[in-house]
């Protein structure tokens, strides 16, 4: 049976650890990051082994390749630095049709890169809003502030991963864009009204959620308090109720990085034991709370052992 979860790697190839605990435990896929490439052959080299684990069955292998800031790939490895979503947005602003074809252009032609790797997924496009107000771990990564705007591109974007056989993965469900603190470094907390999340936020969600050529979205590591208060909406059933039956999204829901610290708060990092069994318990409350897939991305195999014992 396979595992729902998606694990990174520790370095350039697997090691013999890795190779046995992925060999005894089949698992859903794997991340990629700048700690596993350092060449072409070498990375070709490393996803062939990747996908040879499970010769029976379809192994997507995934990166952070958006454009811009986050992209572990880099020239020479692929042809050309990918832009930051803003400046798409920039251009819509200008002209609408030449930013819509030229998103679409970009995203395809990254996804063929990608492909040529044997990479299935940019793990993209971000459907986050963007505020003045908050936090730059979104930023340039947005297309914008503006609902209309940030779907019709989003939606360019998706026509052209899918045109060239990618995966599409839509993120942060249910909207990162109002975090006022990275969710990498703490748990962000939004106050803004259930009213006002529903016109902004999460409409953006709503409707992409009606686009049928997504296959993933990944959730925010965020308590929004219009929806529970208690909870950070990765590890929230009733915010993931919500964004199944309210935004409606029906495809495959899969966490962000479950190593991230808005889901260790107060945990000491120092105390090894004390991480990897909170590690272990968020993994399986994201599932419990109705993740379809966690994703674990340090690549530490104590960390792995330990999140796949569930």
């Amino acid at each position: 049976m396979t595992k729902p979860i998606i694990f990174g790697i520790n370095s350039l190839t697997l090691t013999d650890q890795e190779q046995q605990l992925f060999t005894e435990n089949e698992v859903y896929g794997f991340i990629l990051f700048k700690r596993n490439i350092d060449s072409r052959d070498q990375l070709i080299k490393l996803v062939a082994s990747l996908k040879a684990l499970y010769p029976n069955k379809t192994v997507p292998i995934f990166v952070d390749q958006e454009g811009g800031r986050v992209a572990r790939i880099k020239p020479p490895i692929i042809q050309k630095e990918y832009p930051a979503m803003e400046e798409f947005g920039i251009l819509y602003d200008s002209d609408k049709r030449v930013a819509l074809e030229a998103v679409r252009i970009n995203h395809e032609n990254l996804l063929k890169e990608l492909k040529a790797l044997a990479i299935d997924c940019a793990c993209s496009p971000v459907a986050d809003l963007r505020f003045a107000y908050t936090d730059n771990v979104i930023g340039d990564r947005s297309f914008g502030g503006d609902v209309t705007k940030v779907v019709e591109l989003c939606n360019a974007a998706i026509e052209g991963i899918r045109a060239a056989g990618g995966l599409v993965v839509i993120k942060h469900i249910p909207g990162h864009g109002r975090a006022t603190s990275d969710s990498h470094l703490s748990l962000p907390r939004v106050t803004t009204s259930l009213d006002e999340l529903n016109k902004t936020d999460f409409e953006v969600f709503r409707q992409l959620s009606k686009n049928k050529d997504i296959d993933f979205a990944m959730t925010a590591h965020i308590v929004y308090d219009a929806l529970d208060a208690q909870l950070p909406a990765t590890l929230s059933s009733r915010t993931i109720k919500f964004i199944r039956e309210d935004i409606g999204f029906k495809g495959i829901l899969m966490s962000d990085d479950i190593c991230m610290k808005a889901l260790h708060v107060n945990i000491n990092y120092a105390i090894k034991d004390e991480y990897l069994a909170n590690l272990k318990l968020v993994a399986k409350q994201s599932l419990e709370a109705g993740c379809d897939i966690a994703l674990h991305c340090s690549g530490d195999i104590e960390e792995m052992q330990a999140v796949i014992s569930l």
